[in-house]
Formats: C-alpha cells, structure tokens, sequence
C-alpha cells in the first residue's frame, strides 16, 4: 500500500525540475535517492531522519526529505497536496552550516507551491522513476 505519493514541480515551459535535478546526478547517487523516495511512499510513518515538516518562518508548512551522497545534503523541499496523500516536491536546496543553500531556498518553494495549487494539472505531475 502507498501512504503518499511524490509528485514534482512543472516549470511554466513544461520541464519536470525535479527529474531534471535527479538526472543531473551521477547514476549511483539518482538509484539510491529513488529508492529513498519508493521507501517513503510505502511507510506510514516516516522518520523524522527521512522526511521532516519545516516550522517556523518563511518555511512554515513546507516539507523536506533529507538526503545524503558523498558528504552533500540535499533537501528536495515540499509540499502536502495538491491532492490527497501526495507529497509535491518544488525545490532542491542543499545544507551548509545548518542553513539552505541557496538561502532563499523556502522562498522559491512557496512561490512554487503557490503555483501548483492554483494550476494543478499543468504545473505538477507523477514523480518519475526512470
């Protein structure tokens, strides 16, 4: 059974940001993130360690999943909906030094957020696997 389903931010040309960043990775690090992702959507709860609600702030009401790959943590950030049970990532940052790089990182992922839900169909879909 899925508890949530991923979904990922469509920029206004179309292009999946998401599967572009995870792409932009090398082989071994993409295969062991969407295997982090299959893994979450198949657990109820979560460890806080995996996938964490952001408070306070600007981040307020967003989501991140906590990754790492050869010293580098990456924070794809997101958001609960549009729909039922999904998970729609916007955003990738990174962490250094406790705080997002880049620092505006909540920012972008709210405006983004804002933009999924007010054109859900054209500016989110499935996250992809391949």
């Amino acid at each position: 059974m899925r508890y949530r389903e991923f979904r990922d931010f469509v920029d206004q040309r179309g292009r999946n940001l998401i599967h572009g960043w995870l792409h932009s990775l090398e082989l071994d690090a993409r295969m062991e993130f969407q295997e982090v992702f299959r893994t979450l959507e198949e657990i109820q709860q979560p460890s806080r360690n995996e996938l964490k609600p952001l408070t306070g702030g600007v981040c307020d009401g967003l989501w991140e999943v906590r990754l790492k790959w050869k010293k580098v943590q990456y924070r794809p950030i997101g958001f609960q909906g549009p729909g039922k049970r999904q998970l729609t990532l916007v955003f990738v940052a990174t962490i250094r030094d406790n705080k997002f790089s880049p620092q505006n990182a909540c920012e972008t992922a709210k405006k983004r957020k804002a933009q999924v839900e007010a054109n859900p169909s054209r500016r989110a879909c499935e996250h992809r696997y391949d």
